[in-house]
């Protein structure tokens, strides 16, 4: 069973209130976490699940009284007096919209702190810190079709993200973007095996006085962020380099409830009505990583970042204020192409990349030295480690550009000399 808006609609109206908006809003986010278990009747979701995350008694008393008085409407047991006629309820079955758009919220802040229940950190038990410093610059970020509005949304539903593809791709860098142009405080934790399940919250230090002081860092600093602000967002860059023990611990982030209880800092939990998107990126088929559990797994909605097409990479990705001939980024494309086929079977290692970021360095570049010299060490020296690798590469190089591999070889040679 799913719970619809028809079906929470056709409630309220049996209820004849002035104002039903407040019972819609807690029916709403009820509907959100019921319909994401199978397995439980909505009783047994209220109580094992929901009423974990409210702290009032009262406020326990009066939502329970409403989704218990939802749960008696959709299982028939309540009548509605209609000209003296007793009615039973027919269930509504949900309707697909087809009218729905991908609608841009100019500035979904405000739209959040209207419903969200925001507080200030307590600086008193923890260190300071302010929310300028952690809103993004322009990370100069063009988005594609659909990933503007797919972030908009995941924000909106509290809904943890798992995005993959290739490196270089902008994995991390759409989510800045959009973080600059709503002015959202973003928080960026670097992932690997060495990262300790502590590290994602928060460290400790000792003052002069020997009192312990806690720096909220991490997804710690995200929660700070989001009570204070009404939303916030927490990117975890190749989250799938984490041990799978300390994957375990973000169970309790990526969930609905969004809470845990830390030592030294107690509960930490999403108020109500805040929004705290936590993104996970990570490349696939890549030495060094590690599988998601398959708990952190189901938690987080998968986003297979798209591929830009050449043109929408050598126009805008790679535009740039030097006068670059079309030409030259066309063959720096070819060759990015290349050199990832060949890593895609072995023949040269991933150490290095050169994808669609390593580009752009050279194109920064352009018209400094010579083009043989920028390639040279711009692209082959990037596998300095591997005279192989090196030699490939190279090779590569000569060929799309119609070089002779010689040349180039010697003409980097005598300019380091």
């Amino acid at each position: 069973m799913r719970i619809t808006l028809e079906q929470i609609d056709g409630y309220l109206d049996t209820k004849k209130l002035r104002n039903s908006q407040s019972q819609k809003s807690v029916l709403v986010k009820f509907q959100t976490l019921f319909n994401q278990i199978e397995t439980e009747t909505i009783e047994q979701v209220f109580n094992n699940r929901y009423r974990i995350q409210i702290r009032s008694k009262k406020t326990l008393r009066n939502q329970k009284s409403i989704v218990m008085g939802f749960n008696d409407f959709v299982n028939g047991k309540v009548t509605i007096q209609s000209t003296q006629e007793v009615r039973k309820i027919v269930k509504v079955e949900p309707q697909i919209r087809m009218d729905v758009k991908n609608v841009i919220i100019k500035d979904i802040m405000t739209q959040i702190q209207k419903e969200a229940t925001m507080n200030k950190p307590d600086f008193e038990k923890i260190s300071k810190f302010s929310y300028e410093q952690f809103v993004p610059r322009n990370p100069k970020y063009t988005f594609l079709e659909g990933e503007e509005y797919f972030i908009q949304e995941a924000l909106i539903r509290n809904q943890a993200i798992w995005t993959f593809g290739g490196a270089g791709g902008g994995k991390s860098t759409m989510y800045q973007q959009y973080a600059y142009q709503q002015g959202i405080a973003i928080v960026r934790i670097g992932c690997s095996m060495d990262l300790d399940k502590e590290d994602l919250i928060y460290s400790k230090t000792i003052d002069l006085e020997g009192n312990v002081k806690y720096e909220l860092s991490g997804i710690g600093l995200g929660f700070a962020l989001a009570n204070w602000l009404g939303c916030a967002i927490v990117i975890l860059d190749e989250m799938n380099t984490l041990s799978q023990y300390v994957q375990k611990n973000l169970n309790s982030f990526t969930d609905d409830l969004k809470f845990a209880d830390v030592n030294g800092l107690g509960r930490i939990q999403l108020n109500e009505g805040c929004k705290l998107l936590i993104v996970g990126t990570g490349n696939i088929g890549y030495s060094g990583v590690q599988d998601l559990n398959p708990e952190l797994r189901s938690r987080c909605f998968p986003y297979k970042k798209q591929q830009a097409s050449d043109d929408f990479i050598i126009d805008t990705i790679w535009k740039t204020d030097k006068d670059v001939p079309r030409i030259f980024k066309e063959k720096l494309l070819k060759i990015s192409k290349a050199i990832q086929e060949l890593q895609k079977t072995d023949d040269i290692s991933e150490k290095a990349t050169f994808m669609t970021r390593e580009p752009k360095q050279i194109l920064s570049f352009y018209g400094s030295i010579s083009e043989k010299e920028l390639l040279e060490n711009g692209i082959v020296n990037r596998f300095y480690d591997n005279e192989d690798d090196q030699n490939a590469v190279r090779k590569i190089v000569s060929s799309i550009m119609e070089w002779d591999v010689r040349l180039l070889k010697r003409e980097s040679h005598d300019h380091r000399g």
